[in-house]
């Protein structure tokens, strides 16, 4: 009897536990058939992916280092993605090598393409196809969607991503116009149909609210006068982890003392927080990798009675408004018409730093704001606040909080008080009411 050769990989036999994909394979049909949707509203045939946020929407995959940034030498890794056409419910997904176990068994693609980085590439005792004498990467990636019959049509690139750089979009661009296909950007067709969360992606960003509730928690019961930024930091990070959240696509924004609160997004830093000071906190919640995202002041030692009354005033008052004012289906420009009569009647409006916000969800490092985003200075048009939205809204005065946008109503996930959450001078004053409570 003539040997068969059936494809059993022993290296799958060994998958350690764990690794599992966030939604079920449904789910990712029906993603990818709402994409094909807008593919054709678009006039777009053919969309390869290579953002992180749409190549783990689109099939799972979820990793920790992209070579975005990394070496020149290295170009070859940073072109691999994900392909969809108007015309095949199939999602072809290419990667490299090193990657392979993580591709083959925690991805959800029809078929899957694992390239290797030159044509005598071993990994694991595994040989993988590698560009031969005269090629790279991408012609094989260009080679496996001609043989698909997916080439010769108009295809869609996400310019509007930092993956890959240039240098490699251009390349990707030239072999594709070889192939007799025509390129335009098509950033915004899964951006668009992200906006949108399901239910399960809703209940997603739930959980990581909680985990951002967790993290705040933990500062406000153990943060004192005398410790860093850095130190405060290492509080919330070490509560969400314990708590089982991810890593936030923005870190370590603490920021201490009167000078630097509103400074922006500078990092935190070795500055020791001093009696008196106010303390910026904004983080993220982060399950499955959708963000939460849940920003709060703190203030070392008593504040003074009209710092506390502005404080409450310009955050605590304007979130009362918000949840009264704002709702499903309203559009973008009432809401803020609304909001900026609010700040003016407070006598904040002069004052405010940014009152609106942006969509929230997937995010990897280093961001983790969304297509959508809404403020009062800009041009809303007839946008509206649709069911399934998640944003975040920012008071300009310290308080972030997330939104949900349900059929019949809103949904604030947090539960950390809007109220200045004032904390011990001293560790010694710490100390004493760890004793005392």
């Amino acid at each position: 009897m003539a040997n068969r050769d059936f494809g059993i990989q022993p290296e799958l036999d060994i998958i350690s536990e764990g690794v599992t994909l966030p939604f079920p394979p449904m789910e990712y049909r029906n993603r990818v058939n709402k994409i094909r949707k807008k593919m054709y509203e678009s006039g777009i045939d053919m969309l390869y992916l290579t953002s992180p946020e749409s190549m783990y929407y689109v099939t799972g995959l979820n990793m920790v280092w992209y070579a975005a940034n990394s070496s020149s030498l290295w170009d070859v890794n940073k072109g691999p993605g994900v392909a969809v056409h108007v015309d095949s419910e199939d999602v072809l997904l290419f990667q490299m090598a090193d990657e392979f176990r993580l591709t083959e068994s925690h991805a959800f693609a029809d078929e899957v393409f694992i390239k290797a980085e030159t044509d005598n590439t071993v990994i694991n005792g595994r040989t993988f196809e590698g560009p031969g004498p005269g090629q790279d990467v991408l012609d094989l990636i260009v080679k496996d969607l001609r043989n698909r019959k997916w080439l010769n049509c108009r295809v869609g690139l996400e310019l509007g991503c930092y993956r890959p750089p240039a240098r490699v979009f251009m390349a990707l661009q030239e072999k594709f116009l070889a192939e007799g296909c025509t390129v335009s950007d098509g950033t915004d067709i899964v951006a668009s149909v992200r906006n949108i969360k399901s239910p399960m992606e809703l209940n997603y960003i739930r959980r990581a609210a909680a985990i951002a509730d967790i993290a705040h928690r933990a500062i406000a019961s153990e943060i004192h006068g005398g410790m860093t930024e850095l130190q405060v930091v290492g509080i919330h990070t070490k509560a969400a982890m314990d708590a089982g959240g991810e890593a936030m696509g923005i870190v370590q924004m603490v920021r201490s003392g009167i000078g630097k609160v509103w400074m922006g997004h500078p990092p935190a830093s070795r500055r020791v927080m001093m009696p008196g000071e106010p303390v910026a906190v904004d983080l993220s919640g982060v399950y499955n990798r959708y963000h939460a995202n849940v920003g709060r002041f703190y203030h070392i030692g008593e504040p003074t009675e009209e710092y506390a009354e502005e404080y409450r005033n310009s955050n605590a008052v304007i979130m009362e408004e918000v949840r009264k004012l704002i709702k499903p289906g309203m559009m973008v420009r009432d809401f803020f018409k609304e909001m900026v009569r609010v700040y003016e009647d407070l006598g904040l409006w002069d004052d405010q730093a940014f009152m609106g916000g942006y969509e929230m969800g997937i995010a990897f490092p280093p961001d983790w704001c969304g297509e959508f985003v809404y403020d009062a200075f800009l041009d809303m048009g007839d946008k509206i606040f649709e069911p399934g939205m998640t944003v975040n809204f920012e008071t300009g005065f310290g308080v972030i909080d997330p939104i949900i946008f349900l059929e019949d109503s809103v949904e604030f996930p947090s539960r950390t008080s809007y109220e200045l959450c004032v904390v011990p001078e001293t560790r010694a004053a710490w100390e004493y009411a760890e004793e005392m409570y």
